[in-house]
């Protein structure tokens, strides 16, 4: 058994630039293990046809239906959890395993079935595998989750960062090995079995069978299994309907496309929540700091999420063709428009994230179902209308009204929350990040005619644009504390440790 132990807890008054240090350290790490994600699918999408992605991802939004309704936020329940005993840990690994082997059984049991509804018969081969996939995951050892709760970044991204190359390259070897749709399926298995083996290789203690706390897990759980089966419908239901309306290559299609254009939440939001969430729990009794700490928190996630999400969208048509190759245009326009989406999705993530981990999940999932329900709502006319493009359009404005709705809510909870700080914080990425688009447009028409020059010549445009604008902005602002600021913190610090050495 590993003697690494995690490091013991911060109290709440180093949710400053230590935290910030560990946020920015852990983005900048992800977005290197991102680019061998799109390497990969850069390979995958040239060795495999549409269609296999698409029948794949209808697959796997089928099979995560029953890993939803059977979702209890474990996770951000011991993270919430003041305590450290080992009875929670050991709780919530019983139920993770007993709640993935349930749910295993109910995707492998209705694979026939759905294999019908969907008209293509090679979902019901997938569908036992990915249940077998779902059953493994639950296995996974719930202490690895006392790294985040004790702000160890670097342990829980190495273990993530492994996890995802050894997958990657086990992928991309099947696909060249079969050229098929199978690469992908047993590439999500190999996935799982990495993932369980070596959390018992890198967590500090082993989980045993009990559920001698299962009242106090359940007693945030049950508004969180409310919640995740929303987050699942919203996640998941644009490809279930298109699924059923369209073909397999338009899901394909679709699929890709969403995966280039959820880059800001996967990316940026997702690991800063990892990273803050526990922090925000330490102040659950200290509405002011903790709405100063959200402000500046949705700012850099803002900072960054801004040029990424308009970036992308600015250089889609030069971007989609060079990495998937001929015959994905289709993937363009949803790029383009779930950029748009993408980016609205960071920002609420932050402030959906930072309402559950202090305890308002009730108000989260109501929040949550009321998109789902405006999704399922509209998407349905507007795929058959428009196919994945009616769908995106639909997904980005139900995003904008659910992040609109969720702001006017935490206001209300917060009074300490306000408008103008919050509006303020999003304005220099914002202003910055069009007029950097307008630049990068430019250059469509006055660049290289090279593929591979012209999408660097953008990059490079739009980074140094984007980074004197907004200095600019926070110079003619009077300098105020938000991100520009501790990025400016942290490279004095390090210059002046270079300096004296």
């Amino acid at each position: 058994m590993p003697s690494q132990e995690p490091l013991p807890p911060p109290e709440a008054q180093s949710l400053g630039a230590p935290l910030f240090r560990g946020t920015l350290w852990m983005i900048t790490m992800r977005w290197a293990v991102r680019l061998v994600g799109l390497v990969s699918i850069s390979i995958l999408a040239r060795l495999l046809d549409k269609k296999d992605f698409g029948v794949v991802a209808v697959a796997t939004s089928i099979a995560a239906l029953p890993v939803a309704i059977l979702e209890l936020g474990l996770e951000t329940a011991v993270i919430r959890d003041t305590g450290s005993s080992a009875g929670i840990y050991n709780t919530a690994w019983t139920i993770r395993a007993l709640q993935m082997t349930f749910a295993a059984c109910a995707v492998f049991v209705s694979g026939g079935w759905l294999a019908h509804f969907y008209g293509d018969p090679r979902i019901a081969k997938i569908i036992p595998l990915l249940a077998l996939s779902i059953w493994i995951q639950g296995f996974e050892n719930t202490w690895l989750i006392s790294f985040r709760k004790n702000l160890n970044f670097r342990i829980d991204f190495a273990f993530n960062a492994g996890i995802k190359i050894v997958t990657v390259i086990t992928t991309v070897a099947l696909a060249i090995l079969w050229g098929n749709y199978w690469a992908l399926v047993y590439g999500q298995l190999a996935g799982a079995v990495f993932r369980v083996a070596f959390s018992f290789t890198v967590a500090p203690k082993f989980p045993r069978l009990t559920l001698s706390h299962w009242r106090e897990l359940w007693s945030f759980s049950q508004w969180s299994l409310v919640r995740s089966l929303a987050d699942y419908t919203a996640a998941n239901v644009d490809r279930l309907i298109l699924g059923r309306v369209t073909d397999a290559g338009q899901v394909g299609s679709y699929s890709l496309g969403r995966e280039f254009a959820d880059v800001p939440i996967t990316e940026i939001s997702a690991p800063v929540n990892r990273a803050l969430g526990p922090g925000f729990a330490k102040l659950r009794g200290e509405p002011k700091r903790l709405a100063q700490a959200l402000i500046k928190s949705t700012g850099a996630v803002a900072a960054i999420a801004c040029p990424v999400g308009l970036g992308l969208a600015a250089t889609s048509q030069t971007l989609v063709p060079l990495l998937l190759g001929n015959g994905w245009e289709g993937a363009i326009p949803v790029v383009q428009i779930l950029a748009l989406a993408s980016l609205v999705a960071s920002v609420r993530g932050v402030l959906g994230y930072t309402l559950t981990v202090i305890g308002l999940y009730r108000s989260v999932a109501t929040l949550m179902w009321a998109r789902a329900g405006m999704l399922i709502i509209f998407g349905i006319p507007a795929s058959l209308l428009a196919g994945p493009v009616g769908m995106a359009a639909t997904f980005s404005i139900t995003e904008l009204i659910a992040c609109l709705l969720q702001t006017y809510y935490f206001r209300r909870s917060f009074p300490e929350f306000k408008f103008s700080s919050l509006g303020l914080a999003l304005l220099r990425p914002a202003l910055s990040s069009l007029v950097m688009v307008g630049f990068v447009l430019a250059l469509n028409g006055i660049g290289p005619h090279s593929p591979v020059l012209l999408l660097l010549c953008q990059v490079a445009v739009g980074a140094c644009s984007y980074t004197l604008l907004t200095l600019l902005l926070w110079q003619f602002s009077g300098r105020p504390d938000g991100p520009e600021s501790m990025v400016f913190q942290q490279l004095n610090s390090a210059w002046r440790l270079v300096h004296r050495s």
